[in-house]
This record gives C-alpha cells, structure tokens and sequence, in this order.
C-alpha cells in the first residue's frame, strides 16, 4: 500500500522540473506520460522524459517537462505511481506553451 506521495500538482511550462518522493511498503514503478492538446499524429516514440522507472522508499525522482514535445502545443503531462500490491496515484500536471514575443515569455 502507498502511504505517501510528495509531488506538487501546479501546472507547468516546458523546461520544469519537479520532484517526486513516494512511500510504500512493497516496491514501486513511478511512469511519466506526455499529452498534447489537441492531439499530434503519432510519432515514432515517446518523448525521452516518459518511461516508467523504479523507485525506493523516499527516493526523489526527478520529472522533466519535455520542451522539445510541448514546442508547439499545450497538454498535460500523467504520472503514476503503482506498488506491487496494484495501489497507485495519479497526477495530471496542466502544461502551456510558452511562446517568445519581443524578448518577453508570455504564458499561453
């Protein structure tokens, strides 16, 4: 079973980076999946920030919000985290493009 989780569900621009610590008392798998809004073709594979990777008790895992895969487009960024046991949690972290105008960000 999952005890805990520390991860902050703001939204996001690309180029974030937020940190995520679970507890549990059997093994876990954190997977990080991107989506765009409205969806692009397929492409021939996941950005590399996604993957499902193991973690320990109270390990940070770092996860990356893909600038190259939100260029262009808006989305949400899915990470879960699932024990051995079938417990998981689920966050959706909103994702705006970010679009340059005059030297200035400006958030979508």
């Amino acid at each position: 079973m999952i005890t805990n989780v520390e991860f902050s569900e703001e939204s996001a621009v690309p180029g974030d980076r937020r940190v995520l610590k679970a507890w549990a008392d059997s093994p876990m798998m954190v997977s990080v999946e991107c989506f765009r809004q409205p969806p692009s073709p397929p492409t021939p594979g996941p950005c590399p920030e996604c993957g499902e990777f193991p973690i320990g008790n109270g390990d940070p895992v770092e996860v990356l919000i893909s600038p190259r895969f939100f260029r262009e487009k808006e989305g949400f960024v899915r990470v879960t985290v699932r024990d051995r046991a079938g417990d998981e949690r689920v966050f959706e972290l909103a994702v705006a493009r970010v679009t340059e105008d005059r030297d200035e960000l400006h958030y979508a």
